[in-house]
């Protein structure tokens, strides 16, 4: 239970997510930032996951495929031939695909300087501007869209409270990151 939202502005992606983790009927928020939901790669991409912790985990520890990111930069193209073969090798590995309809428990953000693509849990790939994962993304909607402030770390958060007020699988601190500054902030 998760909630990472990503907003593009300005040339910039602004990305933000909950802490909270949880292990069958326990959780606990952890601020380590080998536990983040949002990983920060040497290179500069920022690769926000959710879902099945096997998944997320082994794209984690993958850093090296997004090593031709800095050459030929972040497409859709770059993603559907080489980024979403392997997530799928590793979800089928690992036994986190749904054999009925092909699909995983788990979802990416991936962004790059300007760039911000949506892997969906179907392995579909969506270039966007806003980008919610997780199970707090329909609670988090209304309170982004609604949000009058210009200020992309302000909406994010305000649909981050939106999530944990109804999703008991969202709570706060947070977790910021952007593609400029790539440096991790923590928001009580």
């Amino acid at each position: 239970m998760s909630i990472v939202i990503g907003i593009k502005k300005d040339g910039v992606i602004y990305m933000g997510a909950d802490t909270q983790r949880t292990c069958g009927g326990t959780k606990c928020n952890c601020l380590s930032e080998s536990n983040f939901k949002i990983t920060r790669f040497k290179n500069g991409v920022l690769l926000g996951h959710v879902g099945t912790v096997r998944t997320s985990y082994l794209m984690y520890i993958q850093e090296q495929l997004f090593d031709g990111v800095e050459k030929h930069g972040l497409t859709k193209e770059f993603l559907v031939r080489e980024i979403v073969p392997i997530y799928k090798r590793i979800a089928r590995d690992n036994k986190c695909v749904d054999k009925s309809d092909n699909t995983v428990n788990s979802a990416l953000i991936v962004a790059y300087k300007d760039k911000m693509f949506r892997i969906r849990n179907d392995f579909g790939v969506v270039d966007c501007d806003l980008a919610i994962i997780g199970s707090g993304t329909d609670y988090a909607i209304p309170y982004i869209v609604s949000e009058k402030t210009d200020d992309p770390n302000e909406r994010i958060l305000k649909g981050i409270y939106g999530a944990e007020k109804f999703n008991i699988g969202v709570s706060r601190p947070c977790v910021f990151i952007n593609t400029s500054e790539l440096e991790y902030k923590i928001v009580k």
